[in-house]
C-alpha cells in the first residue's frame, strides 16, 4: 500500500504555487467545466456503456464456446 505525506503550509503552498499543480488543475477545471456544460448523465451513460460491454463480451464468449 502506498503511503502518503501530509504537507506543512508552507511545503502546501510551495506545491500549489508549482507548475506542475497550475497545470494540473487547469486541466481538471476544463474538464469539469464540460461535463457540467453536457446534456446527458455523466454517471449513468457511463455505466450503461459497461453494461453494453459486458454483454457483448459474455455474448462473444458463448458464441466461441459452441
Amino acid at each position: 500500500m502506498d503511503s502518503f505525506k501530509i504537507l506543512s503550509k508552507e511545503e502546501s503552498k510551495l506545491q500549489m504555487q508549482s507548475k506542475a499543480f497550475d497545470e494540473f488543475l487547469s486541466k481538471t477545471g476544463r474538464i469539469v467545466e464540460r461535463a457540467l456544460d453536457t446534456e446527458f448523465d455523466v454517471v449513468g451513460d457511463f455505466f450503461a456503456d459497461e453494461e453494453e460491454e459486458e454483454a457483448l463480451y459474455k455474448k462473444q464468449k458463448g458464441d466461441k464456446i459452441s
